[in-house]
């Protein structure tokens, strides 16, 4: 909008008047968008803590993990 301001071209203007309301409602039917999908999976997904991870509680390494077999005792 800055670029508009500075455009004396009435023409230009016009342009720059169009670019921005389609990009506008661009930007807006992203949002919508990503508000829905991101409503729907957080319904879908069990709520959880940032940096939570699936493996929490069990042991850090598979049985095909590379050198040697490794146990944890707590």
């Amino acid at each position: 909008q800055s670029e508009l301001a500075q455009t004396s071209e009435a023409k230009a203007q016009e342009e720059l008047k169009s670019t921005i309301v389609s990009l506008q409602a661009q930007l807006e039917a992203l949002e919508n968008s990503s508000d829905k999908s991101a409503s729907s999976s957080n319904s879908a997904d069990k709520p959880s803590l940032s940096g939570e991870s699936s493996r929490i509680g069990t042991k850090n390494v598979d049985a095909d993990t590379p050198f040697g077999e490794r146990e944890a005792w707590i």
